[in-house]
Order: structure tokens, then sequence, then C-alpha cells
């Protein structure tokens, strides 16, 4: 390829060309901001610097001098909205929904906004009237999580399952970034859906046959990983046992033990009661050992100290309890523990009898000290109101948000809740 002496002059030519076209858009930015009124850009420097009162007085300024311009007013409404002042976003979105000279994008947004103005003020007939005016338009989907997060607050689970199902029928790829990410969540909220289609059931016929909670709960376990969810098990333990069928109630905790063990703690008692109720209390506790050597939570503790009460007594219930306690101190154990204690000493409305309090376990100061020395290092801390910061020492200032004075000058234990 030969050199051509004419390139020389094609590099000062494109040079001058971008000279000119920087200052054409320099003298377009220029008379922009001429036509901006002042206001504006006060209201975003108090935008900026938080100052939210202050900037909304300086929008309504500029809406008085343009009302054509849109975006302002939806800043507007949104900060009204953001204050509180949910009474005047409302004002602000109608005036913009029912104009008929704007876009149809931006009668749509108003819609939009004017929906969640009226679900932040707890209107929520009015908030679904205007989700629905968006359905076919290009806020649909937006609108149909509102609206699936409506039913979810009014606890109409037969309006939020197809509302639930028309999302996730959606294509993942017509989905926005934001919608994507809560197609997990809506995944996950739909086995709860049925499961709470299943309370309502049997909360509503507990002597029945329970078919509305079967049917219910035989959909929640096609979702999703509905089959090796906890809350499925739970219920399906639940209706076994109001069914007389404890064999299959049994067979139900048994899976959840094994599946979610441990989702098994804040059922454990419920659990025990199911196996006493077939006459196999002792295997329950067995049972319930081992998963306890799996999961040491307290509420298994509890429930196992609970049961031994019922078939040894509180006495040998409360020696037990001890030595466990030993192994893995627990405030909640030692509330159990206490309780025990009590009530082999004086006994119970069941008639039960009095053990010596001599007989009883020692209470000695390393194990009151092994309760209470976590608690205590967990409370002994000074907070920083304004961010949270904890710290061991009392601090000046603020390592975590550079505050000065703003660590309270007692101890979390001693602040009121």
């Amino acid at each position: 390829m030969e050199f051509e002496p004419w390139w020389l002059l094609a590099l000062p030519i494109f040079f001058a060309l971008g000279w000119f076209a920087a200052r054409a858009d320099l003298r377009q930015l220029a008379r922009e901001s001429k036509r901006l009124p002042d206001a504006y850009f006060r209201g975003l420097n108090f935008l900026l610097n938080e100052e939210s009162d202050r900037a909304i007085d300086a929008f309504v300024d500029v809406v008085r001098l343009d009302p054509d311009a849109a975006e302002l007013h939806f800043a507007l409404g949104n900060l009204f909205r953001r204050r509180g002042e949910t009474d005047r976003a409302i004002r602000v979105h109608q005036h913009l929904a029912g104009r008929s000279d704007l876009a149809p994008k931006v009668r749509q947004q108003a819609h939009f906004e004017l929906g969640q103005d009226y679900l932040k003020a707890g209107l929520l007939d009015r908030a679904e009237a205007a989700f629905d005016e968006l359905s076919g338009g290009a806020l649909a989907t937006r609108a149909l999580l509102c609206r699936l997060e409506i039913a979810q607050t009014e606890r109409d689970w037969a309006r939020a399952i197809g509302l639930a199902e028309e999302f996730l029928a959606l294509a993942p790829a017509r989905l926005e970034p934001t919608e994507l990410a809560a197609r997990d969540r809506v995944l996950a909220a739909s086995v709860h859906f049925y499961c709470e289609q299943a309370c309502d059931a049997l909360n509503l016929s507990p002597q029945a046959d329970c078919a509305g909670a079967e049917r219910a709960l035989a959909s929640a376990a096609r979702q999703p990983q509905g089959t090796a969810h906890p809350r499925v098990w739970e219920l399906r333990a639940e209706l076994a046992q109001r069914r007389g069928d404890s064999t299959l109630a049994l067979q139900a905790w048994q899976s959840l033990a094994s599946g979610q063990p441990d989702y098994l703690a804040p059922f454990a008692e419920r659990a025990l009661q199911h196996w006493e109720a077939a006459g196999q209390l002792k295997q329950g506790l067995e049972w319930l050992e081992r998963c306890r050597a799996a999961v040491p939570a307290s509420d298994l503790l509890c429930a196992l100290a609970q049961a031994r009460a019922r078939l040894n007594g509180a006495g040998e219930a409360a020696h037990w309890l001890t030595g466990a306690l030993q192994q893995t101190p627990s405030l909640l154990g030692l509330e159990c523990l206490l309780g025990l204690r009590a009530q082999a000493r004086h006994g119970n409305p069941d008639g039960a009898e009095t053990v010596d309090p001599a007989a009883l376990p020692v209470l000695d100061d390393a194990l009151v000290r092994g309760f209470f020395g976590p608690q205590v290092q967990r409370l002994a801390r000074y907070r920083c109101g304004q961010c949270g910061f904890e710290g061991r020492r009392f601090h000046w200032h603020c390592p975590g948000c550079n505050r000065w004075d703003s660590f309270a000058p007692r101890r979390i234990e001693e602040i009121p809740v």
C-alpha cells in the first residue's frame, strides 16, 4: 500500500470537525441550562445533601414555573411518598395520570407510581385498581408483582397462587434484572401459599376429613423444591395426626429430621407429643436424642427435658438436664431447669410427688458462669446510636460512621428497649 500525500491533509480536517462538534455540544448545553430554572439546581443540590424538605420546596417552584415537566412531577411525588405525605404524592401522580396530552409511557409510569402511593397509604383496593390499569403495558410485570404483594397482605391465597403462576409463566428472557431476581422469591413463596391454604382448611374444619388441606399440600409438594420443603413435612404430620394416623405422622417428622434437621427444633415439642399419642414416647426420646446429637439446639434440649419429666418425673429430668447443660450451656435450658426444680420441690397441678431439695442437682458457680458468660460478653458493650457499631470500650468518635458523641454512655444491657 503506497503513501498518498493528501493523507496529510486529512488529520487537520478531522481535528477541525471534532472541534466544531464539541463547540456545538457546548452551545446546546448552555442553551438548555438557561432554560432550566435556578430552583431546579437548588433542588438537586438539596437532594444530594439529603435535605428532602428543602428539595421538595425547590421542585414545587420548578413545577409551578414549568407545568409540563413530567419527570420533575415524578421526582416531587416520590419525595412526598418517601416523606410520608402520601396524600400530596397521590395528587401529583393523579394529575399526571389524568393528562391526555402526555405520552402513553408517561401515563403508565404515573399509574404505577399512583399504585405505589395507594399501597403505602394502605388503600389496597385503589392500589390494585391502579396496577390493573397497566395490564398489557410495559410495566405489566412490575405491576403484577405489586398485585402479588397485595394478595399476600390480604391473605387471599387463591389469588396469590394465580398471580404467582402468571408471573412464573413469563419467559425469563423477557424479565428485567430486578424482575428476574424476584423470580426465585416467588418460586419459594408459592410453596407457602399452598401451605397457608392447608392451614386455613385445618383451622376451619378441624374435625372434618381435611380433604382441602390434603389437596393444598399435594399442590405444594408439586412446586419446585416442594417435596423437600420443611413446612410441607410439618403440615403433613399435623394433618396425619388430625386424621388419627400416628404412623404417617411419625414418618413425616422423621422425613423432616433427615431432610431439614435444623427445622425440627421449633416443632420438637409437638413431634414428641405425636410420639406420645402413638404410645411410643420412649422411642421418641431416643429418636430426638439422635437428632440433638446432629443439631444441638436449645428447643430440642427443652423438649427432651419436658418429655423426660412426664415419663420419669421432674427430679430425674432435672438431673439429666443439668448434665446436658454442662456440655452445652444455654439460657433457655437454664430456664427450663429452674422450672423443673420448682416442679420437683413443690409438685404440679397433676398431683406429682415432690422431691427432697437435697436430692436435686447442685447449681455450682462454674455451671452458672457457663450460662451467663457468653450473654454478659454480648451485652457488656457500647453501641453507636447512629450506625449501630458495637465495641467493648467507650468511644467518643465512632469507628464505624465517624460521628462524634454518638455512643450512649451506658452499656447495651442498660439501654431501654
